[in-house]
This record gives C-alpha cells, structure tokens and sequence, in this order.
C-alpha cells in the first residue's frame, strides 16, 4: 500500500470583518456617499444659520437627526433598530461611562461659569435650556448615528478596525465648529486644549463602539460629556445671575 500522503493546508486568512456583527456592517458605497452627504450639508446649513442660538439650535439638530435615521432605514441590509439596540450592557457599565463622560468636560466648569454671572437678557434661560436639549439629547444621537453606526460601521465593514478608527476620528473631531473660532481670535491655548479634549472624546466613543458594540452606550458617553458644556452658564446663572428687561 502507498504511503500515506498528508496534505498540508494553506494557512486561512482572517477576514477583514472579523468579529464585526453583520447587524452593525454597512454597504460600503452608499455609507460611504450618505455620510458624506450628510456631513456637507451639515457644515451648509450651520453655515446660513450660524451662529445658532436657542430655539434655531434645537430645530436644525433635530431636522439633522431626522435626515440621518432616514439615511439609516434606507439600508436592506440591517435593520436601525437591531442596530442601536445589539449588545446593550449592564447598569453599572452604563453608569460608569456616564461618570466619564463627566469628568472628560469637567474643565468646562470654570471656563463657561461666568457666562451666566451677572446681568442677563429675558430669554437667557430658554436660550441655554434649548441648548441643553439640542447638545446633551439631541446631538449625541445624532452624531453617533451618524459618527459611529454610519461612518465608522461603513469603513470598519471594508477596511477593518485600524482605518476605520483613524478616518472616523479625524472626521469627528475637525467636524466640530467650536474648534475654529479660537484659531481665529488667537486662542491658540485653548484651541489645543479642546482639540485635545475632543480627540480624546472621540477616541473613548469608537473604543467603546468597537469592544462594547453598543451604540445606546456611546450615546449615554456623548451626552454626559456634554452636560459641563451647556448646563454650566446656567449654574453660573443660579449663582449669580440676574435677568434685565428691555
């Protein structure tokens, strides 16, 4: 009888997809133009309605998440619900992120503290209470629909984590006007600093993304980093602030 021949196996290449759940992947073409779309309509429309103040804050972010959530429920290829509501975790891991989310920003406390001391126009109050809502309900939403289910999804479906990490991060970060005016006025200090704090941000979102596959947690992440941002002139307000009629 013949020996017995072995055949050795070629070694089996990992897929770029691997450990990514076929709920979160996104077709590569159409995220690819739909975040970009979105993304330069977004810099349009805060452009004509710069600088946007109350009432005309909470309308575009809200006109913005509904452009994304109608974006996402175009796809045939997963469903938005199973997206945002895969591997949700347990109360103390959401608790913990959220304490996080507050000690990221917590530096806001005495930058924007003065902004609510002393005199005040009649809509102060509604002005920074809209602003609460669109940055700590509304934007978070939004952007991590946008940031982490769309771009990051799209680009993490084709190319893997390491790009997709690179590409989603840089977008996020430089997407945000708040960094722009400091370079204008000579702020050079704290344009690092929030350059720092939102690259930090946003690193933290897509690590959470990636090793907890959570959208509703990075959520939870993003609006607690934002409540120093926008509660912090009222806090300011209830310390020593006054309202002035016209």
């Amino acid at each position: 009888m013949a020996p017995e021949s072995s055949i050795e196996e070629a070694p089996k290449t990992e897929s770029i997809q691997e450990n990514w759940p076929p709920a979160l992947q996104v077709p590569l073409a159409k995220g690819l133009i739909w975040s970009c779309l979105i993304i330069l309509e977004g810099v349009i429309v805060w452009r004509l309605v710069s600088p946007p103040r109350g009432f005309v804050n909470v309308l575009m972010q809200g006109l913005h998440l509904l452009l994304v959530l109608f974006v996402l429920v175009q796809f045939g290829r997963f469903e938005l619900k199973k997206m945002v509501s895969y591997a949700i975790p347990p109360k103390r891991v959401f608790f913990f992120w959220i304490y996080a989310g507050i000690g990221l920003t917590a530096y806001y406390l005495p930058l924007n503290f003065w902004e609510g001391l002393g005199a005040q126009p009649p809509n102060f109050v509604f002005q920074y209470l809209y602003l609460f809502i669109g940055g700590v309900i509304l934007a978070p939403i939004e952007e991590e629909l946008l940031y982490r289910g769309l771009l990051y999804g799209t680009i993490r479906t084709k190319y893997g984590k390491f790009k997709a990490y690179v590409i989603s991060i840089s977008i996020f970060v430089f997407r945000h006007k708040r960094l722009w005016p400091y370079i204008i006025e000579g702020y050079w200090d704290l344009f690092l600093l929030h350059l720092i704090t939102l690259t930090v941000l946003a690193y933290f979102l897509t690590y959470l993304y990636e090793s907890k596959r959570s959208l509703l947690l990075c959520m939870a992440f993003h609006s607690s980093a934002n409540i120093n941002v926008t509660i912090t002139p009222l806090l300011g307000f209830l310390y020593g602030g006054y309202i002035v009629s016209k």
